[in-house]
């Protein structure tokens, strides 16, 4: 949410160090710990969510269904399963982990500010699009998409349009992480 947080700060190997606040570790872009859900729908469309345009990183852009810093004293499993209430109004997806890398956020101006360990989760979402919670000041909304046109668009071979016709713009850790995990949805068990 909005608020300042502790989290882990974790080194180079996701090592714990010690605690810091979230803002310390976007300042100074220190390694810390995160979780991405990626839902989707029953037809194998990804779902994916706008960020708000309030948000420091990544306003706007496109980004993982559900996504969060790991809370100092929580796990990854546990932050993923939080953010998907927190963003979405879901609870009890079965979540699969397809695994973990660093992931890198930046500012609008260019500003390296998100370095995380992020182990990114993948499931079937139990209800329609329509029907999913967007969070306020979180995410602006929800839209599911294919995943072969999701990434054609990241390597640049089209423009992705969203429902109302814009292009869709997506987060530097979303990019990263679809560049390691794509093949990796068409394993995911209803």
């Amino acid at each position: 949410m909005g608020q300042d947080e502790t989290v882990y700060h974790v080194d180079a190997k996701d090592r714990e160090i010690g605690r810091v606040l979230r803002s310390e570790a976007h300042l100074d872009a220190l390694y810390h710990r995160a979780a991405h859900v990626w839902l989707l729908t029953g037809s194998g469309r990804l779902i994916l969510q706008q960020r708000s345009r309030d948000k420091a990183v990544a306003p706007g852009r496109w980004t993982s269904t559900a996504s969060g810093h790991v809370k100092y004293g929580s796990t990854y499993d546990e932050t993923a399963a939080e953010e998907l209430w927190e963003e979405a109004g879901l609870r009890g997806v079965r979540l699969r982990q397809l695994g973990k890398r660093v992931l890198v956020g930046f500012s609008e101006d260019g500003r390296e500010v998100c370095r995380g360990w992020t182990a990114v989760y993948a499931g079937r979402c139990p209800v329609d699009v329509a029907q999913l919670r967007p969070q306020a000041g979180e995410v602006a909304r929800f839209q599911a998409f294919a995943i072969d046109d999701v990434a054609a668009a990241l390597r640049g071979e089209s423009v992705l349009r969203d429902d109302a016709g814009a292009p869709v713009l997506f987060s530097t850790t979303f990019a990263t992480a679809m560049s390691t995990y794509a093949e990796d949805l068409g394993s995911v068990q209803e």
